[in-house]
């Protein structure tokens, strides 16, 4: 066979294998499952591809500058750790919120969770009416920048169940008691799961809330039984203002008022729910507080005030704190607020005193 003859062959065979490859049919990639939104959960909700649940993510990053003058950080110094007291302070945090919903036979299913930087802050199921884990409670309100008000405390581990009633809600809780408990130490001693019940009601433009807590204060050497009373209203006289006032009272369950003296510029850590039975004398303790929000231009002007006293049988801490702060915004998304706030505490162990000037600047990207 000549040469020439050998290449028109192999060049025929080669032109009718690739005409047969050509019919054959292709293989191609599957379409990846689109992400669509969920209006019905809300805005910011999308689907997960490949299944019915939606989710949303949310959170901040957050720069925060804190500021104090020389003459009341030496003041303080004397009775708290001087690093609270720094004459300046920078401190970066973040939170992460994932919130995810579908639609069940059973109704809604939620599952969410919320990081603070390295925290677990929140963590629970909702369903039917009921959330179990770590979720907020009736004390979930309030708070400045410098000097959180009543409601600081806010989240516990709970099992919980809630339920409509008119235009307001009904709650009821068994909440882990050590979570929320300024006891001493309680080493083998059982136990018992603290009792919760709260109620939202509305009252024309504003809204009631009332609750109440039951505490066993408990150490090695005994126990005795507590409680904390809450109260909150809110409400919204104008177009861009809103108002409210706060207050609450605990005896021997001190856990539950929120900032438990932390704010006062006198760290009353020694202030113990310590049993009657112990010390002769149940620590007790109230907090009162309010805000008011005003629009102004491209931010808002917040106000804060907030009286708070703790006893127990060794000392008593009493506190006053006022806040001022402007929350403008940037761009979407884009935060600065400057703020000051002046702290007025008193102890009566060895009559120590703090008055306390601090001024921050919190700059925030909100997504």
């Amino acid at each position: 066979m000549k040469l020439t003859s050998l290449l028109l062959s192999s060049a025929a065979v080669l032109v009718a294998g690739s005409a047969f490859a050509a019919d054959l049919p292709a293989k191609k990639a599957a379409p990846a499952a689109a992400v669509t939104a969920c209006p019905a959960f809300g805005a910011g909700f999308f689907t997960i591809p490949g299944s019915d649940t939606c989710i949303k993510l949310s959170g901040f990053v957050r720069d925060q500058m804190r500021f104090q003058s020389a003459a009341d950080r030496a003041a303080a110094s004397s009775t708290t750790d001087e690093n609270d007291y720094a004459m300046y302070s920078n401190a970066a945090s973040f939170r992460l919120n994932i919130d995810t919903r579908s639609n069940t036979e059973i109704g809604v299913v939620r599952g969410f969770a919320r990081m603070n930087g390295s925290d677990l802050n929140q963590a629970y199921i909702q369903a039917g009416g009921f959330t179990l884990g770590l979720a907020g409670t009736w004390m979930g309100n309030g708070g400045g920048l410098v000097a959180p008000t009543f409601g600081s405390h806010g989240d516990s581990t709970q099992v919980s169940y809630s339920a409509a009633i008119g235009g307001g809600k009904v709650t009821i809780a068994v909440l882990d008691a050590d979570a929320n408990s300024n006891d001493s130490a309680a080493s083998g001693v059982a136990q018992i799961p603290d009792l919760m019940a709260s109620i939202s009601v509305p009252m024309g433009g504003a809204t009631l809330g009332l609750g109440a807590v039951m505490h066993e204060a408990r150490d090695a050497n005994g126990a005795t039984s507590g409680y904390a009373i809450g109260a909150t209203l809110g409400f919204a006289p104008a177009a861009g203002v809103s108002m409210g006032i706060e207050g609450g009272y605990a005896s021997a369950a001190l856990g539950y008022l929120g900032t438990s003296g932390a704010a006062s510029g006198l760290d009353p850590a020694n202030i113990t729910d310590v049993p009657d039975s112990v010390a002769g004398v149940e620590s007790t303790g109230y907090v009162v507080s309010g805000y008011a929000s005003f629009e102004a231009g491209k931010g808002t002007i917040n106000l804060y005030g907030g009286y708070t006293v703790l006893s127990d049988a060794t000392v008593d801490v009493t506190a006053s704190t006022i806040e001022l702060d402007y929350a403008y915004t940037v761009a979407s998304g884009l935060t600065i607020t400057p703020g000051v706030a002046y702290i007025m505490a008193d102890e009566s162990a060895g009559g120590e005193s703090a008055n306390t000037t601090v001024a921050v600047i919190r700059i925030q990207r909100d997504f």
